[in-house]
């Protein structure tokens, strides 16, 4: 078994002294003038070594764990896995842990499940696509009395830091793209009504739309007891039982395209020769789809990047520069809207 690298190896390795190793890779190189040439080469060994700080370690030595715990409605989601892996990268570069739980839905917000996580290792948290009663649970600026941060929900006008993208833009960008096809009439394929972000998704869409000539327009809501797949399918399902298949589809989610691709495969039409089709996320299988479909993607590590220096900033006693950040999506255009 290999032993495992020390801090005073990467030390002696950079030509550091293990305080300046602990600074740098703990993210407060700034506060102790070190120059960023050598906070550079400090990472750079540290890779090289394999090094990986002892969480356990500096617990003992600080009473604070280093652990950022990500709750979320659903870890399974393709696009919250694509979160946990940018977060994954991060945390492990800068020397911290995380933790993930599953929150399953609305159901986990409160008794003992939440009391588990009060007594765990959590330094901080967090929030994922937050519901109301969540953030209910937040007391003046901490959630079990830690520092945390909003992902996936805009809190601006709140008191509750948060990193979004968006959604507004994304919808615009890809119904502008479709639109710009000269196809009608528009589908467009929503998550669930209460959704935050679904809101301010219709929002970008009626931003497009506004002024043009819609040529007809059919909306088709998730409903309660479906999973995304099953609502894109259905969605193209009932509107090919009506006569009225559009010429092209918005879907506020990958996976609702993918639904969406397959009920038009199975009843024989063709993508994107009779229907151009557009998602939103950019997960993995969305360029290895049938055919590769067009996306809004979000900006994964950008926004893990960002939340997770705003619940550091706030572990080190600090106040935000900005509590609120909207990062930019971007339109990929694939063969499903060519």
């Amino acid at each position: 078994m290999t032993a495992r690298c020390t801090r005073r190896q990467v030390a002696e390795a950079a030509g550091v002294s293990p305080a300046v190793v602990s600074y740098v890779l703990g993210g407060t190189a700034g506060a102790h003038r070190i120059s960023e040439k050598t906070a550079q080469r400090v990472v750079r060994v540290s890779r090289e070594l394999g090094y990986r700080p002892n969480i356990w370690g500096r617990l003992l030595k600080t009473q604070r764990s280093g652990v950022v715990v990500l709750l979320s409605p659903d870890l399974t989601d393709p696009s919250t896995g694509e979160l946990i892996k940018a977060l994954g990268r991060i945390v492990r570069a800068r020397g911290l842990g995380l933790m993930l739980f599953d929150l399953g839905g609305d159901a986990l917000v409160s008794g003992e499940d939440l009391r588990t996580i009060e007594t765990s290792m959590a330094g901080a948290f967090l929030l994922h696509l937050p519901s109301d009663r969540l953030l209910a649970l937040c007391e003046r600026g901490r959630f079990q009395g830690k520092p945390f941060c909003v992902l996936g929900r805009d809190m601006a006008g709140r008191d509750c830091p948060s990193v979004e993208v968006d959604n507004e833009q994304g919808a615009a960008r890809a119904v502008g793209h479709l639109l710009g096809q000269g196809v009608r009439p528009l589908g467009i394929i929503a998550d669930r009504r209460e959704y935050p972000y679904t809101q301010a998704r219709l929002k970008g869409c009626r931003r497009a739309l506004k002024g043009k000539a819609r040529g007809g327009m059919l909306m088709r809501f998730r409903a309660a007891d479906e999973d995304q797949y099953e609502a894109g399918a259905a969605a193209v399902r009932a509107w090919l039982e009506r006569g009225q298949l559009p010429g092209a589809i918005f879907a506020m989610g990958d996976v609702m395209a993918f639904g969406a691709l397959n009920a038009l495969h199975a009843a024989g039409m063709s993508c994107p020769r009779q229907v151009r089709i557009v998602g939103f996320d950019d997960t993995p299988m969305a360029r290895y789809a049938s055919p590769p479909l067009s996306t809004v993607r979000q900006p994964f590590t950008q926004m893990a990047e960002a939340a997770l220096d705003m619940v550091r900033t706030l572990l080190d006693g600090r106040r935000l520069p900005r509590k609120h950040l909207l990062l930019e999506p971007e339109l990929i255009v694939r063969e499903s809207s060519q």
